[in-house]
């Protein structure tokens, strides 16, 4: 009796192994959902939608990528719906960096840990600042000077309390000890933000570089600073993390994520096609016109960068808690 219970167990673990490698190979038999937490139109469902395209193009998959747009309750519909998910490969997550930081925020339930992580496939600087084209400063800094030196309060529309763009505000206004200077207005995302900055509502927009950006190109706004290590060479005037002399930089990683538990094999396959997706000039062109680098990163590496960022965006959370506290104070007066 002693010998037939290991002899079982060597059973199933051989089962299991030749289950895997069939699932690896006759995957996918079916199409696969990839699902976005964000409406349609947006960066998130732009780039999914190109995953799909690409796929489809170069015939890196022998069933379609369908991609399924699960906005609402703050990106929580969707990440509930693929972690209950069945993990066999058939239904796949893009999200990115915000599970990191709206998790040490408390802002979420679930991190990157309750998923398996197949892929980065873009990377992008967290946030990004711009005013108007008349403001009377041309960067940050001079935009602070301007602050001081008047007795005025500069109110900076942002698009989601306690998000990423918030996160990377109240790091820098409390790095640099110029809170008391500033007064955010939050909104529901980027439309809402360019209307109340356009209407003179507010002086500043903060918003993902992409959002950003596409305001300043079309001659309706001015960048002030970009949360990136490196200057970029289309703002020689606009400010960066390193001349306030922040060591904290994060980026905006994106990648594809499956429910917890997916095959090994499944993994596999998935990461090496988003391999070839972020290789291919399509996908580095997207890339481009979205602000963004097209880097792909292994789902361990992936893993590990997260692992990094955890630990700074935790150091970064008692200062967005207590922003979100005196907003929610604010609000109750």
């Amino acid at each position: 009796m002693k010998h037939v219970i290991p002899a079982c167990l060597l059973l199933l673990a051989a089962l299991a192994a030749s289950l895997n490698a069939f699932a690896a190979d006759t995957y996918p038999t079916r199409p696969i959902k990839l699902i976005v937490a964000f409406r349609a139109g947006g960066q998130s469902d732009l780039n999914a939608r190109k995953i799909a395209e690409i796929c489809e193009q170069y015939k890196l998959l022998p069933q379609p990528v369908v991609v399924v747009t699960m906005p609402g309750a703050n990106t929580r519909n969707a990440l509930r719906f693929v972690q209950n998910a069945a993990p066999d490969g058939y239904t796949l997550l893009l999200f990115h960096s915000s599970l990191v930081a709206m998790h040490a925020s408390g802002q979420l339930p679930m991190s990157f840990r309750d998923f398996d992580m197949v892929a980065q496939v873009l990377r992008t600087p967290m946030a990004s600042f711009l005013s108007l084209p008349d403001a009377p400063w041309k960067n940050w800094k001079e935009m602070v000077e301007y602050a001081k030196a008047n007795k005025r309060e500069i109110s900076v529309a942002i698009g989601g309390l306690g998000g990423t763009t918030h996160t990377m505000f109240a790091y820098l206004t409390n790095a640099t000890g110029t809170g008391h200077l500033f007064n955010p207005v939050f909104f529901s995302g980027l439309t809402e933000c360019k209307t109340a900055l356009m209407g003179k509502k507010v002086d500043v927009l903060g918003d993902a570089p992409v959002g950003a950006i596409g305001i300043v190109e079309s001659g309706m706004g001015k960048m002030l600073l970009i949360t990136d290590r490196e200057r970029r060479p289309e703002f020689p005037d606009t400010n960066n993390f390193d001349d306030f002399g922040l060591t904290n930089v994060v980026y905006m990683r994106n990648g594809i994520y499956a429910p917890k538990g997916t095959p090994g094999p499944i993994l596999a396959t998935l990461q090496s096609v988003m391999e070839k997706v972020v290789a291919t000039p399509e996908y580095k062109e997207f890339a481009k016109l979205q602000k963004c680098d097209a880097e792909f990163l292994t789902g361990a590496e992936y893993y590990a960068q997260f692992e990094k960022d955890e630990k700074v965006f935790a150091d970064l959370s008692d200062i967005l808690k207590r922003s979100i506290d005196e907003k929610n104070r604010a609000g109750a007066k």
